[in-house]
């Protein structure tokens, strides 16, 4: 599997997500960016309202079985103030801008 198979892959699940905030932003960061063969776990940084954080996890929850899935879910306003997603070189993939 490639980067961008792994990312397309993703952005599939991600477009499942029902009903998403528009400023929702779904991003891979981590060992999987580099080798997403040899990564131990994919590591996601979604960044959304604090009420859509449940509706993540509960989404997620069956692919988590299925994957070693490491989840870190930030409000904008907390990523914007820890700089995460831009200091994790995290890329952004959904929606693709």
């Amino acid at each position: 599997m490639t980067t961008e198979d792994l990312l397309e892959t993703l952005a599939g699940i991600a477009r499942d997500m029902p009903d998403p905030s528009p400023e929702m932003r779904w991003c891979l960061f981590g060992s999987a960016l580099r080798n997403p063969v040899g990564a131990a776990d994919f590591d996601l940084a979604i960044v959304c309202r604090a009420d859509r954080a449940r509706a993540v996890r509960e989404h997620l929850a069956p692919w988590c079985l299925v994957w070693p899935l490491h989840l870190t879910i930030l409000t904008p306003e907390e990523d914007a103030a820890l700089g995460f997603t831009e200091g994790q070189a995290a890329r952004q993939f959904y929606p693709v801008g």
